[in-house]
This record gives structure tokens, C-alpha cells and sequence, in this order.
């Protein structure tokens, strides 16, 4: 499988951007229809053949993206995506593999995505064919987590913390990564540009057996919540290098650049009638986009493991 290749990234030592889900123009194929994009649906019925980009006659918008990562021992790390858009005539289905090995990072994207993952108890499967990649992520921690994030009306921006931490098995081409890994599932029934975010920080890190899950944005309605080991606890602070709580600390260093630059001039911005809404919307948004390694402090207790966080700035 031929793999796009970035520039090496600069290493000192992957809420994902809600419209953005890869930095490569995607493949303006034909697709088949997907399943369910529900977290829990699991379908067994087969797919019907239909173009990955059609018309709905709706003026809705409705974006469900579900994202998946990996980071190996080594420091090796996957980042998936699929996603389903729907607004006004535009439906389309896309996923996107990033990986990063040998201190470069390679990344595909695709509009024949196949079907949405499927999660049956504690085990989340995805596989999609075109771009050679399929993975399998069994829960280690506890169940799944759900907050309306903003609601406006009956719109909403639904958070979904699937696998806060879980044991992953991933293969994309020859490339074979295992590790603890993290899913997530967004649903979005408000355009972007109409949330109250001026700035967005996002972040998992992974410990051995704990998991700290973080969102922060600025604008005209704040909001920030930190998960210790799925459990709610108030954030003092976050920024992109520091996640304090009043009992924890989490520290963010030797970070590795996995994305950097504009949200429309990603492969997001390349899905047919995207860059246009984001033009007419007067939308922009840079993203940065992070592999780092963590330090974990709790009273005596240290703990080293590594971290996937983001930032997106709307302006």
C-alpha cells in the first residue's frame, strides 16, 4: 500500500478538530452506503452499493466522527477517523489512517470508509479495505461516558468517551502496532462555526492501568472537564503542555508535531462542498496536533506514559 508521506516530524525526544480528519486530499471515488454510525449499533446486514457522495435533499447538519488511536511501547502511534457528513445535498462517508513509525509520519485518506466500527460489550472492531487497515481495541477500563457538550434548541454536540483505556491491535499495510489505545465517538447536530469555541483543547494520556481525558475551550461559553480514570474532577488548569486538577498533574513534554496548519487546507477541506461551507461561513481553524510524552503526579506516586492532545483555534 503506498502511504502519502509528510516531513519527519520534529521530535524533542493524535475533540479531534470537529471538521477535520486528515492532512491529505482525500480520493474523490465512488463508495459504498455504511452502516449504523451509532457507537453501540452492531449490524450484521451487508452493505449496499451507493456513492459516497450523494444528494439528501435535507438541509440538516449532522457529522458523526468516530476517532481511534494506538501508541506502542516503542512510541510508535496510529490515529483513525470515520466519519459521516450530512448537510443540505452532501453525504459523505470518510475515513483516514495516520501513522507515525520511524520518526516519520504517513498518512491516507479515503471516501469509500466502508462501514462504521462496530462495538459488541467491551470489544470495538474496525476495519476498512481501502485503506488497508483493520484493528481491534478491548476495553481495560471503565464503561463508556456520555456528555451534551452544548445544546442550542433540540441541536446538540454530544461527547462520547468510548475506551477512555484499552489493549489495541492495529495493521495498517505491513505495519503492525499493539499498545493501550483510546476510542471516541462525536455527534454533531450544530455547524461548527455556530458552537460557542474560540479555542479548543483536547487530550488523552495513558498510564500503566489509568487514563486522563481533558476538554477546554474558550469563548462565549466556556467549558472545561478533566477525566481521572473516567471519574470527573475539577481542572484547575489546562494548556498545552499542563493538566492540573487539585489532586493530580499532568505534565506534557517532548512533543512531536502530527499536524499543524489549516483545517480547509487539510484533506477535510478537500471533501467536495466542505471548502466552500467553510468559505461561506467565513471559517477558519488552524490545528496543532501532538504526540508528546506525560508525566503523571499524584502526591508520592509518578507515573510515565505519553499523551495524543490538540489544539484548535477558530478566527
Amino acid at each position: 500500500m503506498a502511504w502519502h508521506r509528510s516531513q519527519s516530524a520534529h521530535c524533542l525526544t493524535s475533540i479531534p478538530a470537529l471538521m477535520s480528519a486528515g492532512s491529505r486530499p482525500v480520493r474523490r471515488n465512488a463508495s459504498r452506503r455504511n452502516r449504523s454510525a451509532q457507537p453501540a449499533a452492531v449490524s450484521e446486514s451487508p452493505e449496499t452499493a451507493e456513492g459516497a457522495v450523494e444528494g439528501t435533499g435535507g438541509g440538516r447538519f449532522q457529522l458523526t466522527k468516530w476517532y481511534l488511536d494506538c501508541v506502542s511501547e516503542s512510541g510508535e502511534a496510529m490515529i483513525g477517523y470515520w466519519a459521516e457528513l450530512r448537510w443540505r445535498k452532501l453525504a459523505v462517508h470518510y475515513a483516514s489512517v495516520m501513522m507515525f513509525v520511524d520518526g516519520q509520519l504517513r498518512e491516507r485518506s479515503t471516501l469509500r470508509a466502508g462501514q462504521a466500527p462496530q462495538l459488541a460489550g467491551g470489544l470495538l472492531e474496525w476495519s476498512c479495505n481501502a485503506l488497508h487497515t483493520s484493528g481491534t481495541w478491548r476495553a481495560t477500563a471503565r464503561p463508556p461516558i456520555s456528555r451534551v457538550l452544548h445544546r442550542h434548541g433540540d441541536r446538540r454536540l454530544e461527547w462520547q468517551c468510548i475506551q477512555p483505556l484499552a489493549e489495541a491491535s492495529v495493521r495498517c499495510g505491513e505495519h503492525q502496532i499493539s499498545g493501550p489505545g483510546y476510542t471516541e465517538c462525536i455527534t454533531l447536530t450544530v455547524a461548527p462555526w455556530k458552537l460557542p469555541i474560540e479555542e479548543l483543547r483536547w487530550g488523552r494520556a495513558h498510564f500503566p492501568g489509568r487514563s486522563v481525558v481533558w476538554i477546554d475551550w474558550t469563548g462565549p461559553e466556556p467549558t472545561r472537564m478533566v477525566l481521572v480514570d473516567m471519574k470527573e474532577v475539577e481542572g484547575i488548569q489546562v494548556t498545552d503542555a499542563l493538566v492540573s486538577t487539585p489532586r493530580t498533574t499532568i505534565k506534557l513534554a517532548g512533543r512531536c508535531v502530527l499536524r499543524e496548519g489549516p483545517v480547509a487546507g487539510s484533506s477535510a477541506g478537500a471533501v467536495p462542498g466542505v471548502r466552500q461551507a467553510l468559505s461561506r461561513a467565513g471559517l477558519l481553524m488552524d490545528e496543532h496536533k501532538w504526540l508528546s510524552s506525560a508525566t503523571l503526579e499524584e502526591g508520592d506516586v509518578t507515573l510515565q506514559g505519553n499523551a495524543i492532545h490538540e489544539v484548535v483555534k477558530w478566527r
